[in-house]
């Protein structure tokens, strides 16, 4: 099942969305893949 991430919800999951690989939301990590859909911002802009 894909794990869903948040961050406008919860900002402190950024750093756990940086550990699997995410590099821009919206992603979806599935089975340990990051798969990310189209190009909303980059996790930078998050913090």
């Amino acid at each position: 099942m894909p794990s869903r991430l948040c961050t406008s919800a919860d900002r402190a999951r950024v750093q756990e969305a940086e550990k699997a690989g995410v590099k821009s939301v919206p992603a979806l990590v599935i089975e340990g893949g990051v798969f990310h859909i189209n190009f909303g911002a980059g996790l930078e802009a998050l913090k």
